[in-house]
């Protein structure tokens, strides 16, 4: 059986108050994830698609924060005739307690799948643009 190289169809940027997704396809827009200073949430990234399993990154402005979140994919074939079955793939990096500070304040969060095997450019990027709020 082959099994070549796909790309992830869909990326998701999730918190408890937000979720952002984009297709491949579509224009990646920023979107407003709010979170507030010193009260942590969870915070989660999501790829769907992709074959071998992509690899998840985050990055706060120019920091890297992938490994402050677990990673975990799976793997599942549909039922049906060998050599026609779909091989669906679901793979995230989250953080239950992800917590900001005032110096994240009107930042960037970026999430970036990479499948190996494609090019840079093929990489999918989801934008969320973060702001810390007060009590």
């Amino acid at each position: 059986m082959f099994i070549g190289v796909e790309p992830v169809s869909e990326l998701l940027l999730l918190n408890n108050a937000s979720a952002t997704s984009a297709t491949v396809e579509q224009q990646l827009s920023m979107r407003v994830i709010r979170m507030i200073e010193n009260h942590a949430q969870p915070l989660r990234c999501v790829a769907v698609g992709g074959y071998p399993p992509p690899s998840i990154e985050l990055h706060v402005a120019t920091r890297n924060v992938t490994s402050h979140f677990t990673f975990t994919s799976s793997v599942s074939l549909t039922t049906g005739v060998r050599g026609l079955r779909h091989i669906s793939v679901l793979s995230e990096r989250w953080n239950n307690e992800f917590d900001v500070t005032a110096d994240d304040d009107d930042t960037v969060i970026k999430c970036v799948a990479a499948v190996p095997g494609l090019k840079l450019e093929q990489r999918v990027r989801r934008d969320g643009r973060r702001r810390r709020h007060s009590h």
